[in-house]
């Protein structure tokens, strides 16, 4: 069942035999999905052979170009959302994040360029509390995901068949989300060539229903 067909239902939390993959059956101009084009300064974001691609061109207007598009419905109390990926156009060290976001922080898959971090390519979970964790990889597919029990707020990434902790940290449970996906890159540490990734499978797995925009 798509969320644009049933609005803002009082709770996400289905059978995992009936979970709502959001990218497979809702398009992305749909009103499940709300886009930031103002945010873009050159990034696009797109609907694919029902995929969703975010893409950085080689050339980039303004210091902070992003590709972004979050759900219109927002998620409170418990919650627990994923989202598989695949790298495209994906130089090495080209600078550019790739991320499932909320408003209390993302779980990424990066590729550092040489001045910045690691320069690996790795993934990243960032709590924005103020936390930050990498891990280096050669994935170029996988899955992240981000959940929150009572005040405790985690970022996985799937390793095999399992879910592997990047971090924990501490979140009011009140606090309202918006599961969204999001690829961007810095003026300075952008190395100036095509990027663009694909996700696919977003399925919120559990949540409560808060305020739609």
């Amino acid at each position: 069942i798509c969320l644009a067909q049933v609005g803002c239902p009082a709770d996400f939390a289905v059978d995992a035999s009936a979970r709502r993959d959001v990218t497979a059956q809702c398009r992305l101009h749909a009103v499940v999905f709300r886009q930031f084009p103002g945010e873009g300064l050159g990034a696009t974001a797109a609907e694919v052979n029902g995929r969703i691609e975010l893409t950085i061109p080689a050339v980039i207007t303004g210091s902070t170009p992003i590709a972004l598009i979050t759900l219109r419905c927002s998620v409170t109390g418990d919650f627990d959302f994923q989202v598989e990926y695949q790298v495209l156009d994906w130089p090495v060290q080209s600078g550019v994040r790739s991320a499932l976001v909320s408003f209390l922080g993302a779980a990424e898959r990066v590729s550092f360029a040489v001045n910045d971090f690691t320069g690996e390519e790795s993934y990243v979970s960032h709590h924005f509390d103020g936390g930050l964790t990498t891990e280096t990889t050669t994935d170029t597919s996988g899955a992240l995901r981000l959940t929150r029990v009572g005040q405790t707020f985690t970022s996985y990434y799937r390793q095999g068949s399992q879910w592997k902790v990047m971090q924990a940290s501490s979140s009011a449970p009140a606090d309202e989300v918006f599961p969204g996906l999001q690829a961007w890159t810095h003026d300075n540490v952008f190395i100036g060539q095509r990027t663009r990734v694909a996700f696919d499978n977003f399925v919120i797995n559990s949540g409560q229903a808060g305020a739609c925009g």
